[in-house]
């Protein structure tokens, strides 16, 4: 259920504690009518797989502790995510284009304290978690970011990226192995490319913010505290 009245102005006191951390890199969310992305989704209960990914920059030579991102729910009847699952992958150039390394990642951690916060204004969930192990990038390097949703809850329900117009080197790329002929995407590709100018056919970034000095009253919250706050 979204947050109305006073859970609303608690979670923007939230956002606007969580959002002042400086940040290495960042792709902000489009607005509404570029914001259904397919993006990262996992239907546990379907079974329906899929994992998208994008590129960014690691260039300040610090650590990524936390994260911030934007998506939305299949449908408005659909509960949120029991769990997001972070990665980093390494960066394989192109051409014909650039995309994640081979399994394993070189970061994985599953995220089940995070913050859900719809913004009514944009038509979509703002998302913030810490990680629980620091990740450690190499300066300079090119790293791809994957953060995927497990949804238990229905068969015909998921979690989807947001999109971003903050254009970087190759678009985001996508991939899954449900055996269905709009889904079936063995290997990393550009969801344009897969689609074949069908549907969601345009350039496609995720929407996310990668913090390296995060100082929010969250990040010395458990979970459980977090959810009280709603109540």
């Amino acid at each position: 259920m979204r947050p109305i009245g006073f859970m609303v102005a608690l979670a923007l006191v939230l956002v606007a504690a969580v959002t002042v951390a400086e940040g290495s890199w960042e792709q902000l969310p489009a607005d509404p009518e570029f914001m259904y992305a397919v993006g990262s989704m996992l239907d546990l209960a379907g079974p329906v797989t899929g994992e998208a990914a994008d590129d960014f920059l690691f260039d300040n030579g610090s650590v990524i502790t936390a994260v911030e991102w934007w998506g939305i729910h299949a449908a408005e009847y659909c509960g949120a995510p029991q769990y997001f699952t972070i990665r980093f992958y390494e960066d394989v150039p192109g051409p014909p284009f650039s995309h994640p390394a081979d399994d394993p990642p070189v970061y994985e951690e599953v995220l089940s304290g995070f913050v859900q916060v719809w913004e009514e204004e944009h038509e979509r969930f703002y998302y913030y978690a810490v990680l629980t192990s620091p990740f450690y990038p190499e300066e300079g390097t090119v790293y791809w970011i994957s953060i995927q949703g497990a949804v238990t809850d229905a068969m015909d329900c998921g979690w989807y990226w947001c999109n971003s117009l903050d254009y970087w080197n190759d678009e985001a790329v996508w991939r899954s192995d449900y055996d269905h002929e709009y889904w079936y995407c063995p290997d990393w590709t550009p969801y344009s490319v897969h689609t074949g100018g069908v549907g969601y056919a345009y350039y496609v970034e995720l929407a996310f913010r990668l913090i390296w000095e995060p100082a929010s009253p969250v990040e010395g919250l458990s979970w459980g505290n977090i959810k009280a706050l709603f109540r």
